[in-house]
């Protein structure tokens, strides 16, 4: 029987024997005891996502979502029952592609008494296609393409003379905002400039973004990403190229990014590489100044399922078993400046079963030294990642579901200094296998750019040469870090 035939009969029951039935927005004063029920913001945008659900009973409870409509499927909650207060039932909810808002009941009942909290969504009406860097080099390169469409939509590639064989796009069709189709051009070898467009589709209408490239030889008048002089975070990141984005050959892997907002602006926050097989990210890629990290917002532990992946996320709620850490790959001490900012490093999909010896120690070293080499530069660029292999050790998260134990950890690191005197560019790798170590981060872990993409297979910055020339970025991930005082 449907619930919401159930609460008919459970109202017309409670109607005769004198029991109540009130909203927790006007909940009826309760001296003996505290009976409530709310979640954190009522009205959400169309996008998907997570809200906590706070649950205050001094005895045993039950749950359940009632929508006008009859049943939810586009919402879920991670318990349905329990016994005593409760802050942190998740409710998570899908995209709302529809033209229309939609809403719900999150019902409360401990068998005598029955409160329900309304939830609602927004309908998603932005239709756009953009680029970050509408201008780039005449290098060879990648970035992101984010669609904003409340249903189904295709994309294609359109030139004045034709035929576009210079560029690609990773995803031509889909449903719902996409903010990680990857457009992959070519170089530019000829003298003149060359352009298209990016043209979006929803069936009944179309909108479309410019991609300049410059002819040989030629750079667009763009600043470094610098975060403001001296690395004070005075200028807006999002108006800037993403130079710490990596590339990799692995068609299984998913892209996301993840951004967050701060005294009206926007800025990214981090992006990483998806294997939903490991369910953990291979890289996370990230920009590092002295706009992300002054603040003492602390440790907010706000662990969650990543709202962009639901339950495709690992869940890191409890933990893991044994030795075995939630360990950050984008650490929260990098990330002081907001709490939206801290609250996104506690998704499942920046962490990973990481052995409390190596965490704690040797780990913890290395990300204390690259937030030294931000703290002296504009602006330190750091993707950090994992190896795993069919042979990888297997833990459980939080909802029973395999992660893969990585193998080895590394971090590539890119730092830009515009006044410095060792350097404008330097470019460092490091590398530590899954183990203990007695000791901490020494010329010994580390290798050149160049030795860390062997390794890996992951092209490091691929950005980069768009920025400063081939010649240039080549020397950078080919030199030693070992023999150049910038890193020790």
């Amino acid at each position: 029987m449907k619930f919401k035939s159930i609460f008919k009969v459970a109202a017309a029951v409670m109607a005769v024997c004198g029991l109540m039935l009130t909203s927790c927005d006007n909940p009826a004063e309760q001296k003996e005891e505290v009976f409530a029920l709310s979640v954190k913001t009522n009205t959400v945008a169309s996008g998907k996502g997570q809200q906590f659900v706070n649950v205050k009973c001094s005895g045993d409870w039950t749950l359940a979502l009632v929508a006008e409509t009859g049943e939810v499927d586009w919402a879920r909650l991670s318990v349905t029952s329990g016994t005593g207060d409760k802050n942190n039932v998740i409710l998570t909810y899908d995209e709302n592609v529809s033209e229309h808002d939609r809403s719900l009941k999150i019902y409360l009942d401990n068998g005598s008494k029955l409160i329900y909290c309304d939830f609602n969504q927004k309908a998603s009406t932005e239709f756009s296609v953009s680029v970050k860097s509408p201008g780039v080099s005449s290098d060879a390169g990648q970035q992101f393409v984010n669609v904003k469409c409340s249903g189904d939509w295709t994309l294609a590639l359109v030139a004045e003379t034709g035929e576009v064989d210079w560029a690609r796009l990773s995803v031509t069709s889909g449903t719902g905002d996409k903010n990680n189709v990857i457009l992959t051009y070519d170089e530019n070898v000829g003298e003149h400039d060359r352009s298209l467009k990016i043209n979006l589709d929803n069936g009944s209408k179309s909108v479309f973004c410019e991609l300049k490239q410059s002819g040989s030889g030629k750079h667009p008048d763009d600043d470094p990403d610098t975060g403001g002089d001296n690395g004070s975070g005075d200028a807006d990141l999002n108006e800037t190229g993403w130079l710490e984005l990596p590339a990799m050959d692995n068609p299984n892997l998913e892209y996301y990014a993840h951004h967050f907002k701060m005294n009206g602006k926007s800025y990214r926050n981090y992006s990483f590489g998806w294997s939903q097989k490991d369910r953990v990210a291979l890289w996370v890629a990230y920009p590092l100044c002295k706009l992300y990290t002054n603040g003492n917002v602390g440790r907010t532990n706000a662990w969650a399922l990543d709202p962009l992946l639901g339950d495709d996320s690992a869940a890191p709620f409890g933990g893991y078993a044994g030795d075995y850490a939630r360990g950050h790959q984008l650490p929260s001490a990098d990330r002081q400046c907001c709490y939206e900012a801290n609250a996104q490093t506690f998704y499942g999909t920046n962490m990973t079963p990481q052995l409390n010896a190596h965490n704690e120690r040797i780990w913890s070293d290395l990300e204390g030294k690259v937030r030294g080499y931000a703290n002296t530069s504009d602006t330190t660029y750091v993707v950090t990642g994992v190896i795993v292999s069919p042979s990888s050790e297997i833990q459980k998260d939080s909802y029973g579901k395999n992660v893969t134990v990585p193998d080895a950890y590394f971090k590539a690191v890119l730092k830009y200094s515009k006044s410095s005197t060792l350097g404008t560019w330097n470019a460092a790798a490091f590398y530590l296998e899954h183990r203990a170590y007695s000791g901490s981060v020494s010329k010994e872990h580390s290798m050149s750019i160049d030795e860390l993409e062997e390794m890996t297979g992951i092209d490091f910055f691929v950005n980069l040469p768009a920025k400063i020339g081939e010649d240039q970025a080549a020397k950078l991930e080919a030199a030693d870090p070992a023999n150049s005082s910038v890193w020790w």
